[in-house]
């Protein structure tokens, strides 16, 4: 009898995609909610594609049936964050910038229906140590798991990052889902759970959240999009070591989100309730509504135009305080020519609270102007300069009134790949 290593492959991997289905199918239809209470695209590597194929003689070897079967791609990964300081005063020179460099895997299986990604990630200057004393504080890892069959979809993630990470540093991260479309509906579950101190010392607080989440949503072309989410997470904030905790709570949230989307403009109406419920003794339960409206309009591909009013309401049971904040924004993005551009935003907040303890007043702004020269002979990307205003002002009205007000400007100048 002749072994054909093709055939026990694949049934290894069908087995192995009937488990995750499985696994997600428990996650979409057993209820969730008991658990919550408790970018050098240069690959290294060229891609192997691999399919499936029938019909495999005996003199084949091993790597073309693996080859049949499976795809990989590696390729390299760097990330710089977006950090936008309340003020230009304390913009840090791009040369100064925190960067981390990294390695992704990509791979699929069963002709693309189940697919994993992992990347693995340091600090840029920071060389890693694989043995036994690896600077886990510097590192960020991650691994993503994607599959489906006929409606039915699912997914496992997990990642966690150490505390001198630039990018959600000291955090973890574990979920697992499942999702079901039929027609215009699409029915995702979820659970997972985040915490903090994931070097796990005993000296320090873990905020570690457990989380349920059931989601609806109606989608059908030319039409407005309706989703409605509830979530149900628990909350402990305590010592490994033990002890009272100094958090414990659970929150019911229910949302609702309605989005209409057209070629030219884009209107967006959310909604959500929180009612939490403190478990310790002498702490306070309260209820906060939030309210949004978010319009943006864009003409032409040069000129964008985006505007956003929203509402918060906190209420406190135990004293029966209520803290209003209503608030505004409005921003604006223009491409005058090939080399000019200009950028503007400015937003306004009220913080109010009905025994007059709190009555805060912000409004803050900012404007850009960037001129991009021809390209120069000794550069092959053009230098720009850019012009950076901004102003704030945060007045306080209650027992003791204080305005404090900051302007501040920046001018920048960008030569690169000299």
């Amino acid at each position: 009898m002749t072994l054909r290593f093709g055939e026990l492959f694949r049934r290894a991997i069908s087995t192995t995609n009937t488990w995750v289905i499985s696994l997600g199918l428990c996650t979409l239809f057993i209820i969730p909610f008991s658990w919550a209470e408790e970018d050098l695209q240069a690959p290294l590597l060229e891609r192997i594609h691999l399919s499936d194929v029938s019909g495999v003689t005996p003199s084949q070897t091993a790597l073309p049936l693996l080859r049949q079967s499976m795809m990989l791609s590696l390729q390299p990964t760097f990330f710089t964050p977006l950090v936008t300081p309340g003020r230009l005063k304390d913009v840090v020179p791009d040369s100064a910038a925190l960067r981390s460099k990294g390695l992704s895997a990509s791979s699929a299986w069963l002709d693309g229906k189940l697919k994993a990604d992992s990347e693995v990630a340091f600090l840029d200057s920071t060389q890693p140590s694989w043995g036994p004393q690896q600077d886990s504080g510097r590192r960020m890892w991650r691994l993503t798991v994607n599959g489906m069959e006929g409606a039915f979809r699912y997914g496992a993630s997990y990642r966690t990052a150490g505390k001198a990470y630039i990018n959600a540093p000291n955090q973890s991260l574990r979920e697992v889902w499942g999702e079901y479309v039929f027609g215009v509906a699409r029915l995702r579950s979820s659970v997972g759970q985040t915490w903090n101190n994931v070097a796990g010392d005993p000296a320090l607080l873990r905020l570690t959240q457990t989380y349920g989440r059931l989601g609806l949503a109606l989608t059908r072309p030319q039409w407005p999009e309706l989703t409605l989410t509830y979530t149900r997470a628990s909350m402990v904030n305590a010592l490994l070591s033990g002890g009272t905790p100094s958090q414990d709570a659970a929150t019911d949230t229910v949302a609702a989100m309605l989005a209409y989307t057209r070629p030219l403009w884009q209107l967006q109406l959310a909604s959500s309730y929180l009612m939490s419920d403190n478990r310790l003794a002498g702490a306070r339960n309260t209820t906060g509504l939030l309210e949004s409206f978010t319009a943006s309009y864009r003409p032409w591909n040069t000129f964008s135009v985006t505007s956003s009013i929203g509402y918060r309401g906190d209420f406190d049971q135990w004293s029966g305080a209520h803290l209003q904040t209503p608030s505004g924004s409005l921003s604006l993005n223009y491409r005058a020519s090939q080399h000019c551009y200009i950028s503007a935003l400015g937003g306004y907040s009220i913080t109010h609270s009905n025994d007059g303890t709190t009555d805060v007043e912000s409004v803050n702004s900012r404007a850009l102007l960037a001129w991009t020269f021809p390209t120069m002979a000794f550069t092959g990307t053009p230098p720009t300069v850019a012009i950076e205003a901004s102003y704030t002002l945060t007045a306080a009205h209650a027992a003791a009134p204080t305005d404090l007000q900051d302007v501040s400007g920046l001018v920048r100048l960008v030569i690169e790949e000299f």
